[in-house]
This record gives C-alpha cells, sequence and structure tokens, in this order.
C-alpha cells in the first residue's frame, strides 16, 4: 500500500454526518483530514475523494446530490468542498449559531462551567 493509501485510512477513522450544525465540528472533521492527508502531497481531489468516503447521514446524502452535478458544478477543489459543506451544513451566521447553541445550553456540572460555556457563545 502507498503512503497516501495508509493516510486515507488513518483519516478514514473520523467521520462527518452534517447533523448537529456545529462549526466546531466541521472545522475539526476538516483539520484531521488536511493533517491525514497533507503530508504525502494529496492533491485536491484526492482529498475530496478521502473526506468523501468518511461522509455519513445527511452529509453523505448531500455529497451524493452534488457528485451526481454536472462537472464545473461540483467543487474540484479542497477549498471549495470545505465551503460548500459549510454552506450547507453550517449556520448562516454566528448569530445565529450561538442562538441556537444558548437555546440547547443545559446546566449539567457546575454554574461556573456553564457561565463559562455560555460565555464562549459569544466570543
Amino acid at each position: 500500500a502507498t503512503a497516501l493509501s495508509k493516510a486515507v485510512s488513518t483519516a478514514k477513522n473520523s467521520a462527518y454526518s452534517g447533523e448537529g450544525k456545529d462549526k466546531n465540528t466541521l472545522d475539526t472533521w476538516t483539520f484531521v483530514v488536511e493533517q491525514a492527508l497533507q503530508p504525502y502531497g494529496a492533491t485536491d481531489m484526492e482529498m475530496i475523494w478521502a473526506a468523501s468516503l468518511q461522509l455519513t447521514g445527511p452529509a453523505a446524502a448531500w455529497w451524493r446530490d452534488v457528485s451526481q452535478k454536472p462537472q464545473g458544478q461540483r467543487p474540484v477543489t479542497w477549498m471549495a468542498f470545505k465551503r460548500a459543506l459549510a454552506d450547507m451544513f453550517m449556520p448562516l451566521s454566528r448569530q445565529e449559531w450561538a442562538r441556537d447553541k444558548l437555546a440547547d445550553a443545559r446546566q449539567i456540572k457546575s454554574l461556573d462551567q456553564y457561565v463559562q460555556y455560555v460565555r464562549t457563545l459569544f466570543m
């Protein structure tokens, strides 16, 4: 197996479903893919291919639709792929994201931890 195929196998340990619409989840997932593949000189198309193998649930359904579009209407660079994913699975704005997270926030641990969590939403 080539070094790139080993890196793809490593990257496969991280899946992205698109559920939850959490900016940090998407950013972390794309970071993991980049860290696994970039050292091997993966091309944009190899990065997209490897990333697409990790998509599950709504994200996999989205990619199936996008990948069937005619050439010129689907992402062919890693940056375009990340942008398309963000457009589909990230909240429209930071305010909307923070509002949704605040609505879901529950105090489970100490009050200090809850306050700290709420503060991070507005940074």
